[in-house]
């Protein structure tokens, strides 16, 4: 898999992550990638490949989209984001 970053024209390998099929993917507005595989296994990297987060699951994702929750308040700085 290639993260192709069109800014600077590179593509970024993300080799290594799962050893088994990726499933499912999603990109949060923060520029972090989220990809689920059958090897029971979710994890969260960003732009540059980097991964952040890794999390064994009891089974594959099937599917998976970020999604931003307002916190107290109405400004954008009370916006947490999850990954359902």
């Amino acid at each position: 898999l290639l993260i192709y970053n069109k800014e600077n024209r590179k593509k970024i390998p993300v080799m290594g992550k799962h050893p088994k099929k990726i499933t499912c993917g999603a990109w949060s507005m923060s520029n972090e990638l989220a990809m689920g595989s059958e090897d029971k296994c979710l994890t969260i990297s960003d732009a540059e490949g980097e991964t952040h987060q890794q999390r064994d699951m009891k089974h594959p994702p099937k599917g998976m989209c970020f999604a931003a929750q307002q916190l107290d308040g109405n400004n954008d700085e009370g916006v947490e984001t999850h990954l359902s």
